[in-house]
């Protein structure tokens, strides 16, 4: 559920894909829409080291937010890199809008519930702990698309937007790809997810990235239950004036909100301090589903 907050108080957007139980065995795709775009909460966290097959090195160029998009399950990047923008609007403004965030799905099975999250608090995207649970395949990189038919990332055949991102992760390891490393209290649901991200370079659509979730249970066990939600720490600040690591200064500014009959939450600086140098909001709002079998869920 949403909670009006100011400044970071933890709260998070956790949609029920319907208010009824039922199970899905198959598929169900899910929209989430970013508008210039970003939910804060606190977690405790097992130092996890990520291997070299996760790919962060992704971010939007068209259109006028940088965002960057990683390959398992996270956007934003904790500051990891200096050079790359974790949430910017506008483009080369040094106003940032995300700290992290990531996928988060949940759902009953075997009489139990579980969790799996794409992203938690911690200090950064590349030395990350428990609640990091979705991970790719080791040579499973993002893959690049575009409709335009000057860029070298040219698809006539499947490129939605002037610039797609596409992935494939799941919850399904118990253990880092690659590697020996358990991750920490984690329980697969059995999972895979193809994502799918679409930006724009139109005036009139340059301002919100498209989050096209494919979301598959591969297991033989049906859901009941199933939930789906963008964990996302929002903080609008201008890095120009005031460094992201410097810590509480950089956070202390933060308001935040949620428009019900939108399905949306939204964060800004509420006192554009200094006044008028990150005047922008951020938002997340959840635009509808569609399960396997044709049914439509679109928010009420």
């Amino acid at each position: 559920m949403i909670n009006v907050c100011l400044y970071l108080t933890p709260f998070l957007y956790f949609q029920p894909i319907r208010k009824e139980e039922y199970a899905i065995k198959g598929k169900f795709i899910l929209r989430f829409i970013f508008i210039y775009l970003f939910v804060f909460s606190y977690l405790p966290a097992q130092q996890l080291q990520r291997p070299y097959v996760d790919d962060q090195s992704k971010y939007t160029t068209v259109g006028n937010i940088g965002m960057t998009i990683s390959n398992f399950g996270t956007f934003g990047h904790a500051w990891a890199f200096p050079d790359q923008p974790s949430c910017e609007y506008p483009k080369d403004s040094g106003v940032e809008h995300l700290y992290l965030g990531g996928l988060w799905i949940g759902a009953i099975k075997d009489g139990f519930v579980r969790v799996s999250t794409g992203a938690v608090e911690y200090g950064s995207v590349s030395d990350l702990g428990g609640g990091f649970e979705f991970t790719a395949a080791e040579k499973d990189v993002t893959i690049e698309r575009s409709t335009y038919a000057d860029s070298p990332f040219y698809d006539p055949d499947f490129a939605v937007s002037h610039q797609d991102f596409v992935a494939d992760f799941t919850d399904t390891n118990t253990t880092v790809p690659g590697t020996t490393i358990q991750i920490p209290d984690h329980n697969p649901l059995g999972i895979a997810v193809h994502m799918e991200t679409y930006a724009w370079d139109f005036p009139f659509a340059d301002d919100f990235v498209i989050f096209n979730y494919t979301i598959t249970n591969v297991t033989d066990v049906p859901f009941d239950s199933l939930y789906v939600g963008m964990w996302a720490d929002l903080v609008v600040r201008n890095t120009n004036l005031t460094p992201p690591r410097v810590g509480s200064p950089f956070y202390r500014h933060g308001g935040s909100g949620k428009m019900e009959d939108l399905h949306m939450i939204y964060a800004y600086d509420y006192d554009g301090d200094p006044p008028g140098t990150s005047d922008s909001y951020v938002a997340i709002r959840l635009l509808g589903g569609q399960e396997s079998d044709g049914a439509q869920y679109v928010p009420n």
